[in-house]
């Protein structure tokens, strides 16, 4: 973490919950810093479907099981903590899963990291999945994160790394 750039950078060594790093929203404590891994492959945000009954359109989202299993898992990790309320800096970090047909050189460079992920889903869509996932449960509106840092990249364990830090 450098002083120009206050998001921490992403590690897959994830404090023990109630530690002093996993201690967000505890009063009085000054900034801290949140992290969790949600294991599975990463989802990027859909757009709405439309239909129409009886003549009159309607919206739905396809994607609320999707939905409920994340923020399970974030609840889950975040316990009874109540939802940030101030400024907040977040670090997402996507672990994309190898492809079953890479050869085991191409997947070994992708395990090391040396090959982007350049493939659909769009980055932009997997942050708008989590931010909106995390609402009510790590923050109370996603309009708190004045500072975004995410990436995505190939692994061995697909899953997403986020981490949270309070602004003071």
């Amino acid at each position: 973490m450098s002083p120009q750039d206050p998001t921490p950078s992403p590690s897959p060594t994830i404090p023990a919950p109630g530690s002093a790093a996993t201690t967000a929203g505890d009063p009085g404590a000054g900034p801290h810093l949140w992290s969790c891994f949600v294991p599975g492959v990463p989802i990027a945000k859909k757009r709405p479907r439309f239909t129409t009954i009886n003549g009159h359109a309607r919206a739905f989202n396809c994607q609320e099981t999707e939905e409920g299993k994340f923020r399970w898992e974030l609840l889950r990790e975040w316990g009874q903590r109540t939802p940030l309320t101030g400024p907040l800096s977040i670090t997402v970090t996507f672990e994309m899963p190898i492809p079953k047909g890479a050869s085991k050189k191409q997947a070994a460079r992708m395990a090391a990291k040396t090959v982007s992920h350049i493939k659909k889903p769009d980055l932009d869509n997997l942050v708008k999945f989590v931010k909106d996932c995390a609402n009510g449960v790590l923050w109370q509106d996603d309009c708190q994160v004045v500072i975004l840092k995410a990436s995505k990249h190939y692994s061995a364990t697909p899953g997403t790394y986020i981490h949270v830090r309070e602004l003071a």
